[in-house]
């Protein structure tokens, strides 16, 4: 178990790199008036110039590189910090649902071009989906290392992550089932106090604010 879980963050670690290393391999193909250029997802991203062309910094792209960045680091503090075990696979998972959006839209929402330009553009998805599958492997390669490290840790002492999810969910049901919803009378009844209420206590404060404004006038005309 223990040989599983080591070779689960070491893979979390490397999917995690390989996907920060494919930013730098083509994304899209940009065609303007004049040329046609291919750009990487770093160039796009931070904004570059490519084939004469100069590309404005689309941030979109720019955010997933930082969170894939910040996935990596995290997996690499995983081997010392508890803390970074947690938060490894929920960084993963905010790029890898991120980079899937960014696939499956339109690429003149995540692509700044505006100043090239563009007439059409159109992703190389094979850099698009390698990113996107190793960012996903990442997030279940690090969540599968918490939940076994979990196991592992909490083996005759206390309950997994999983077990008091479980309960959890259990004792929701439980609770759920205990609720009693009122009936139509009930809530149109309470729902016309609450309006009244609102009309009152609004009626209130309006003519309070009202005659504080004109006391405030007449100070101020002294």
């Amino acid at each position: 178990m223990k040989a599983i879980n080591k070779v689960c963050q070491i893979l979390g670690l490397i999917t995690g790199v390989a996907a920060v290393v494919m930013f730098f391999t083509n994304f899209a193909s940009i065609a303007t008036a004049t040329t046609t250029i291919t750009a990487t997802g770093a160039e796009m991203a931070f904004g570059s110039a490519v084939q004469g062309v100069d590309l404005h910094k689309s941030y979109k792209l720019l955010f997933c590189f930082c969170v894939a960045v910040l996935t990596v680091v995290l997996s690499g503090f995983s081997f010392k910090s508890k803390g970074a075990k947690y938060a490894a696979p929920v960084s993963a998972a905010v790029v890898a649902v991120f980079m899937l959006v960014v696939t499956l839209g339109d690429p003149f929402k995540y692509i700044n071009a505006d100043g090239v330009g563009a007439k059409s553009i159109t992703y190389v998805l094979g850099g698009l989906i390698t990113v996107t599958a190793l960012l996903f492997a990442s997030m279940l390669l690090s969540g599968a290392h918490l939940f076994i490290n979990d196991y592992i840790e909490c083996a005759g002492k206390k309950p997994t992550i999983l077990q008091r999810v479980v309960k959890f969910l259990r004792d929701y049901k439980s609770e759920a089932k205990k609720i009693v919803w009122p009936g139509f009378k009930d809530v149109l009844k309470n729902t016309v106090i609450v309006l009244i209420m609102c009309v009152v206590v609004g009626a209130f404060i309006w003519v309070l604010d009202f005659g504080l404004a004109k006391l405030l006038d007449i100070i101020w005309a002294l």
